[in-house]
């Protein structure tokens, strides 16, 4: 089983750990400053992020594969405000 550990150098007791169901489905336990969640998060578009666009998060993600590190991931991301819905 994989799992995804998101985390912050910066202090923060922000995390995510995210298990991924396929290619483009995760199931993610998060505990942010919007609270403590569990979500399941669906990929609706991949594409390149532009060298001129503004970053708005950044972070590492720890991978492990059937209990053992595998690779340190970094992330940037950018807030697209396209379909972030929240289900509960």
């Amino acid at each position: 089983m994989k799992i995804e550990i998101d985390y912050n150098l910066s202090g923060s007791d922000n995390f995510w750990v995210s298990v991924p169901l396929n290619e483009e489905e995760v199931i993610s336990f998060a505990h942010a400053k919007t609270g403590s969640r569990i979500m399941n998060q669906v990929l609706i578009e991949k594409k390149p992020i532009p060298a001129a666009a503004n970053i708005d998060g950044e972070w590492d993600v720890l991978v492990f594969d059937d209990g053992k590190f595998t690779e340190n991931q970094h992330v940037r991301w950018i807030n697209l405000k396209k379909e972030n819905t929240l289900q509960q």
